[in-house]
């Protein structure tokens, strides 16, 4: 579901927020798969954006259920900070944690 869509479903959703320099952090798929790998209970979406203000590409998940968005949390080693722009609950995580996929040899 795309997030505007989703938002507007879910005003009260439980997010977390991902923030990078790394555009390939950014671009990396490994969020979605760990969250499709999850088998979430309820509806779900992801939206990357871009915080001019700040330099930093921004990876958003928000999730229906605080369940679900507490066990992506839990696998992401992210931290609830306190909840802003009207979400009931808040995660931030560092992407730079992530698997990005196979290496080039060296």
């Amino acid at each position: 579901m795309n997030w505007a869509n989703f938002i507007a479903k879910h005003p009260h959703a439980h997010v977390l927020v991902g923030r990078t320099r790394n555009i390939m952090q950014w671009r990396s798929t490994a969020v979605a798969k760990l969250i499709t790998s999850q088998n979430p209970t309820g509806k779900f979406s992801l939206k990357r954006d871009v915080d001019d203000e700040q330099g930093y590409y921004l990876i958003l998940v928000g999730f229906e259920l605080e369940t679900d968005a507490a066990k992506l949390a839990v696998l992401l080693g992210a931290t609830r900070v306190k909840a802003y722009a009207g979400y009931s609950s808040v995660f931030e995580f560092d992407p730079a944690f992530l698997n990005l996929g196979p290496r080039r040899k060296q």
